[in-house]
């Protein structure tokens, strides 16, 4: 949002989607829901693929997939990355994040990257990386009730960087 990237890794029904959702909502611009491709200068690369949000829990789920992005418009640019929040939604939670190290914030990207095999063949290359990005981030991590007020906190914290 205003050129600042955030990204929300997490597992999955973690609620992202509708993070996104309440941040495309807010006026963000659309870059990526299940992939974000950072590149070497901690950039966030558009990937804009459909949100996909689910309408059910069970094993039976069902999703509901939409191509608009729910009218907001999507990114053409990369952006700077500004924020990592890791959290997860957690019915009537309230939203009150902690700060993060460093050291934290790269052992939790590296739970959430899905080639582990880069990290094996190029652990020092990856680390670097990963530390460059949280260096450079506000790094959060917290349980959180509705997305509207983890949004307008983000919101806030970013207007002051």
């Amino acid at each position: 949002i205003d050129g600042k990237g955030v990204i929300m890794p997490g597992l999955s029904k973690h609620g992202k989607t509708t993070l996104t959702k309440a941040f495309l909502k807010a006026g963000a611009e659309y870059l990526t829901d299940d992939c974000t491709v950072i590149g070497p200068d901690g950039s966030i690369y558009p990937y804009a693929t459909p949100l996909k949000l689910r309408i059910s829990d069970n094993d039976d789920e069902r999703e509901l997939k939409t191509a608009d992005h729910f009218g907001s418009r999507v990114s053409t640019v990369p952006v700077p990355l500004h924020c990592i929040v890791f959290t997860g939604y957690v019915a009537d939670a309230e939203w009150s994040p902690s700060e993060i190290t460093i050291g934290e914030t790269v052992w939790n990207l590296i739970e959430q990257l899905y080639y582990g095999p880069v990290i094996r063949e190029h652990p020092g290359e990856v680390m670097a990386q990963l530390t460059h990005l949280a260096e450079r981030s506000l790094r959060f991590r917290g349980e959180r009730g509705e997305a509207e007020y983890v949004v307008s906190d983000i919101l806030e914290r970013l207007e002051r960087v």
